[in-house]
């Protein structure tokens, strides 16, 4: 808390403690101006250094405010009124021979206090412009101006908060009833907290001359926009909906228990209404438009000479392994394996993908896959007929490679009775052989 002191010529009055000044006093200083001296009393009693005093033009303009002045007991006036600015089109202040008002804040009952009283306006005539020295009037220190408060029990006790979206509120808190509620978002003595937005807002209850103010705070609710916005595709169900804020409810088109199924609804776009209540009390309602996207028919996988190709055409696709592995540079819609084992292809388009039903690849019998090269077997021994061949590859019904070098002629004679895959590769070209032994 700050202190000041007021000295008026050269007889030092007191100090006071600054205090923020009253929402009515607020005024916009002139190069005119006057000042009045004198003492302020409240219904004979001296006023505090927490209250108030100021001046208003016939217009009710506030033409200059200032805090009581206290020392020894006796509260002093010391206030500067301004005159208006006849260089602007704005009413700043008091014109010549324009009566003034004067209007006292009572800091402990939080009242506004018109001289004489409420029922009494006394206007005051002589304004002059000094230069903001003593008006020739209102110079002596020892007069004493006793305003008349008939509204004391004057009160305003909101004690709400509201909501931003929450609906207009009845004030209907002000004592005695019959008086008037004026203040920011304030209609008809109703308070809309969404012509306000948040913040605390200042309410104002006048009755018979006397005003009280208390304050609403309003809160603006959080944001809870929907996490889990898709897209989706129709071959999707039971997504697990999450919001920035927990705890709520949703609602609309399949939406099961706080789940949205896709596949239940189809291709699409569809509202996912969302209800929730946040720390503040404040009810969330957001609504998110998302958007179902067509998914690929489930591919069907055939087989032609070692080849296994997807009967669905799409954007992207990936060969799997047994265990739902992806096969590196297996990107098109054809692919030959070089295990016997059980394969599947994902199919993708724009937004979705679908993947196949399992297929298994196995061979059955000495069957030339692919006529790049003569294979045959005699005397327990693999023939190839390439001395130039990159690699060959034997692999068993269990996927195990049982040769892998660069050779033409493979000895069978200790090999286990069964089925084996012949893979050669040269250059770039790649051949498949089912062998029986």
């Amino acid at each position: 808390m700050y202190q000041t002191y007021l000295i008026i010529g050269s007889l030092f009055i007191g100090h006071v403690s600054m205090s923020q000044t009253p929402s009515l006093f607020n005024f916009t200083p002139t190069n005119l101006s006057g000042t009045m001296y004198g003492q302020a009393q409240v219904n004979g009693v001296f006023c505090s250094s927490n209250d108030w005093i100021a001046a208003f033009d016939s217009s009710g303009i506030c033409a200059g405010a200032s805090q009581i002045v206290v020392n020894s007991g006796i509260a002093y006036i010391n206030l500067v009124i301004y005159g208006d600015d006849p260089t602007t089109s704005v009413d700043e202040g008091i014109t010549s021979n324009e009566d003034f008002y004067l209007k006292l804040f009572n800091f402990s009952n939080g009242i506004y206090i018109d001289y004489q009283s409420p029922s009494n306006v006394v206007p005051f005539g002589g304004w002059v412009n000094v230069n903001g020295s003593p008006m020739p009037n209102y110079n002596n220190v020892g007069t004493i101006y006793d305003f008349t408060s008939v509204q004391n029990n004057v009160t305003l006790n909101i004690s709400s908060s509201l909501c931003e979206n929450d609906p207009p509120m009845l004030l209907n808190m002000g004592t005695p009833t019959g008086g008037i509620y004026s203040g920011n978002g304030v209609n008809s003595n109703y308070f809309d907290p969404s012509i306000t937005g948040p913040g605390y807002q200042l309410i104002t209850y006048s009755i018979n001359g006397a005003s009280v103010q208390d304050s609403i705070l309003v809160h603006q609710p959080v944001s809870s926009d929907l996490i889990t916005s898709g897209p989706f595709c129709d071959n999707e169900n039971g997504i697990n909906l999450i919001s920035e804020v927990t705890g709520g409810v949703y609602s609309g088109s399949g939406i099961i228990n706080n789940q949205f199924f896709p596949d239940q609804v189809g291709p699409g776009t569809f509202w996912i209404n969302y209800d929730v209540t946040d720390s503040n009390s404040c009810l969330i309602n957001e609504q998110t438009l998302v958007t179902v996207y067509n998914a690929p028919n489930i591919p069907q996988i055939s087989e032609l000479n070692g080849t296994l190709t997807s009967s669905i055409i799409g954007d992207r696709y990936v060969w799997l392994d047994t265990n739902l592995d992806s096969i590196p540079n297996s990107d098109s819609s054809s692919f030959i394996p070089s295990v016997i084992g059980t394969y599947y292809v994902k199919v993708y388009n724009q937004f979705c993908n679908e993947i196949s039903d399992a297929f298994n690849f196995y061979v059955s019998d000495i069957n030339n896959l692919k006529n790049d090269y003569s294979v045959k077997i005699s005397d327990y021994t693999i023939h190839i007929n390439d001395n130039k061949i990159d690699n060959v590859k034997l692999i068993n019904m269990n996927g195990q490679i049982i040769i892998d070098e660069k050779i033409n002629r493979i000895d069978i004679s200790n090999f286990s009775k069964g089925i084996y895959l012949l893979h050669i590769s040269k250059n770039t070209s790649h051949s498949n052989f089912k062998i029986k032994i």
